[in-house]
């Protein structure tokens, strides 16, 4: 076991039991160094270093990689020491509060290189590790509160926004060329939701029409399914899983998709927030955000630009008695669902699989983007006057999403 200590002129003392060259009870004084930013420092464990420590919360950031790998000053057998600056100069690296590493804790037999960290993070340790903190998910530069209309999405504007399709022959539409040169056909909306998972609805994949030819692909970062060269990026899907999906009564309606390699984040790729923390009350009674290629129209084609419109949450009971009285299909709506949409503001067919979104405004997770919502089903007719749209309850799949981040 490691233990250390300090002194009141901050020298720390390290048993090291993982280095040969070290006997057990070797005592050992952190070595100086000077940091990547010319900053005078002390060699020592990543744990040890606070300042570190925070920009390791953000461990798949390329510049973080960069900024560990420049800082490495000593490599054991099993674990690397990087040069931690001195008190009096961390206000050069570290930009605000320190927060505890919480995304991938470092223990002190792992063998750990900058480079191999997004890896590690994805594959190593409590499954729940790979869910992004908050100070990662949800950042969003799109305008919230525009009523009861329907809105163009601006590049970015919703980064965890995934179309979830095949790679298929080229396809038009009216005798214009909609797919790009890799032939994308999109099926179905997504929720980027880790580096390597997308949140979507099991219908897309798991219902007779398209059982015997699902979805292979995700496509992150698009915005115009028109323009080449946007910076989109496709995965393919290696592994799906579903939660005893019914697909009489739609239930359950959500799957988890894990892709073939893993996401680099950037302003236009980059992942939601998952309500685990957020109390439903937050988001009750309050305009919800639906985002997607759906029709805009009942008649309409899918558009070629994301949409947004803002459906008004709707109480369970209340969608419970209007799904009775107005719908003959067998619908078992339960506290695993919400429902959303009164009138013309709803999600419409070609918005399947894809996020019902609501930004916080209070504590901790002020201006973050939630994805509490899957789209699933809905009237037959968009924004029907009489029944809202119906979205999986992400929230009460926390424990199912976890245990199936590997």
């Amino acid at each position: 076991n490691d233990s250390s200590s300090s002194s009141s002129s901050t020298i720390s003392v390290r048993l090291v039991n993982n280095d040969p060259f070290l006997t057990r009870n070797t005592v050992e004084r952190p070595s100086t160094c000077v940091t990547s930013h010319g900053q005078p420092g002390e060699c020592m464990a990543l744990r040890e270093c606070p300042s570190l420590q925070f920009h390791a919360a953000n461990m798949l950031l390329p510049s973080t990689q960069r900024l560990l790998r420049d800082n490495v000053c000593r490599r054991l057998v099993r674990t690397l020491h990087y040069c931690c600056p001195s008190r009096g100069a961390r206000s050069g690296i570290q930009s605000s509060p320190v927060q505890p590493l919480t995304s991938r804790p470092v223990a002190s037999g792992d063998l750990i290189f900058p480079d191999q960290l997004p890896n590690i993070l994805a594959s190593r340790g409590p499954r729940q590790s790979v869910i992004p903190l908050i100070a990662q998910c949800g950042r969003s530069p799109a305008k919230f509160g525009i009523g009861n209309t329907v809105q163009t999405v601006k590049p970015g504007d919703f980064p965890w926004l995934a179309a979830v399709g095949q790679m298929k022959n080229q396809v038009t539409l009216n005798g214009i060329i909609i797919e790009r040169r890799e032939n994308f056909r999109a099926m179905c909306g997504g929720t980027l939701i880790t580096d390597r998972h997308v949140l979507s609805a099991a219908h897309c994949f798991l219902h007779p029409p398209v059982i015997r030819d699902p979805p292979t692909h995700v496509r992150l970062g698009e915005h115009d399914f028109r323009m080449d060269g946007d910076g989109a990026q496709d995965y393919r899907i290696v592994d799906r899983r579903t939660n005893n999906y019914d697909e009489d009564t739609i239930a359950n309606d959500i799957i988890l998709l894990k892709l073939d390699s893993h996401v680099k984040f950037n302003d236009r790729i980059a992942p939601a927030c998952l309500p685990f923390e957020l109390p439903e009350e937050e988001y009750s009674q309050k305009l919800l955000t639906v985002v997607g290629w759906g029709m805009t129209t009942e008649s309409s084609q899918k558009s070629l630009v994301p949409m947004q419109e803002e459906p008004e949450h709707v109480p369970l009971g209340e969608c419970q008695q209007k799904y009775r009285l107005h719908s003959a299909l067998n619908r078992h709506i339960t506290n695993q669902n919400i429902c959303a949409g009164r009138g013309k503001a709803d999600s419409c067919m070609g918005d399947s699989g894809g996020p019902l979104n609501f930004r916080s405004s209070s504590g901790r997770n002020a201006g973050r983007v939630f994805v509490v919502g899957i789209v699933s089903f809905g009237p037959t007719m968009c924004g029907s006057p009489t029944l809202p749209g119906v979205y999986t309850n992400v929230a009460r799949y926390q424990n199912w999403i976890r245990n199936n981040l590997d």
